[in-house]
């Protein structure tokens, strides 16, 4: 079924048949498989480490997913028994950071790691010569592109798509509607676009710094989501001379996407204290 598919690709794409051919080998899925689940199974251990511990009975326990009043280092909140040996935890707060945190992540890995890896592509087409063979080839330049743009970062969508669960069971899990969703992966669907777009055109004219080329467009695109987010993160309540380019960076909706009323600004704590100062 998946060999019809990517045949039915090549029959409305030739570009895209010749990039998913050359990158849909067993190794490499099943690698990207891989990391796409250890990451995601990494990232859900780290937030359990963040939940109190049930053993310890004679001692009092704080964490930012407690729903106690009283409040230790940090705005930790005081651990409440549950009458059933745990602690009442706030699990729409907890779903909140991790549906926060596994954007995070997936914008920076589409945005960086994708320019990286169309930079990459057309270096080693230059360098083998077949860049100059696909000009002359009859298909369009918006054909070429366009199998650019879905062939070559195929193995990051897998690992993408795969996160996609989670992701739905986070946003799910911390109260937020599917409408606000779809308008959120719109708007990352067209950040990939301008951004990978413009990889290309740099790709095209900047040909002569070869290998040195992938590192120094994806670093430039680090630098500005690391800047941007930076930005938002210590500035989001006044105006600034750069706040047109946030429409760049689809981090300024997850503020939006969280139900503030969710969030005490007296009880953050670490990977909380992100979120609300985006407010």
């Amino acid at each position: 079924m998946a060999m019809n598919l990517v045949n039915q690709l090549g029959e409305w794409n030739p570009q895209v048949f010749r990039e998913l051919k050359g990158r849909l080998k067993p190794r490499n899925v099943l690698i990207t498989v891989a990391i796409s689940l250890v990451g995601q199974l990494i990232l859900l251990m780290s937030f359990a480490s963040e939940l109190p511990i049930s053993s310890w009975e004679n001692s009092t326990q704080y964490s930012r997913y407690c729903t106690g009043s009283d409040k230790q280092y940090y705005s930790s909140h005081t651990c409440i028994s549950d009458g059933l040996g745990g602690f009442e935890i706030n699990w729409q707060l907890w779903w909140q950071d991790v549906f926060i945190w596994l954007s995070l992540i997936g914008i920076f890995a589409l945005l960086v790691v994708g320019t990286y890896m169309l930079l990459s592509d057309l270096s080693k087409e230059e360098s083998r010569g077949t860049l100059n063979f696909l000009r002359l080839t009859p298909q369009s330049s918006l054909s070429i592109l366009g199998g650019k743009l879905l062939g070559v970062p195929i193995l990051l969508y897998i690992a993408v798509g795969l996160a996609l669960p989670l992701h739905l069971l986070s946003s799910v899990g911390g109260s937020i509607s599917w409408g606000q969703m779809l308008w959120f992966y719109l708007v990352i669907a067209s950040s990939c676009l301008c951004f990978y777009s413009l990889a290309m055109l740099f790709g095209l004219i900047g040909r002569k710094m070869s290998s040195f080329q992938p590192w120094l467009g994806s670093g430039a695109v680090l630098m500005f989501l690391i800047i941007m987010t930076t930005v938002l993160h210590h500035h989001s309540h006044n105006h600034q001379p750069t706040d047109w380019l946030m429409l760049f960076h689809p981090g300024m909706l997850l503020p939006h996407l969280v139900d503030a009323n969710s969030l005490d600004p007296a009880g953050i704590y670490r990977k909380g204290d992100y979120l609300e100062k985006l407010r």
